[in-house]
């Protein structure tokens, strides 16, 4: 089956691809930001997510969903410690606005992978 342009996917496909993309790109750059070192099991994980969301397999909506989900709370959980460790201006601090603009993008990218519009587009594929 030839796979169509990605300019003829549904919006919310598109944005889901992208924005999960994204999240994985950005995680990855604010961690050798934060702390100077990368960890090999988000990174490959975040690269495995992006190869198997943009292969439309139905399956890779699933699990790319799951790991946005986690992503983001992990982000949410991150910012937690962050604000109970350092309670004054934490908020000001860049690993606090990288951690937030990671969960925004895993957040985003969640709300469009799950979306009813893209499953049903998923399953158009197989």
């Amino acid at each position: 089956m030839k796979r169509p342009p990605f300019s003829t996917f549904p919006l919310s496909v598109r944005l889901g691809i992208t924005l999960t993309i994204a999240g994985g790109c950005f995680f990855i750059l604010s961690q050798a930001v934060i702390t100077s070192a990368l960890a090999l099991l988000p990174v490959t994980l975040a690269l495995v997510c992006g190869v198997m969301i943009y292969s439309l397999k139905p399956f890779a909506r699933v699990v790319c969903g799951a790991f946005n989900v986690l992503m983001a709370a992990a982000g949410v959980y991150a910012l937690y410690r962050l604000s109970a460790e350092q309670p004054s201006g934490a908020w000001a601090s860049l690993p606090a606005v990288m951690r937030a603009v990671q969960v925004i993008l895993f957040s985003a990218a969640a709300y469009y992978v799950l979306q009813k519009r893209t499953a049903d587009f998923y399953r158009r594929q197989v």
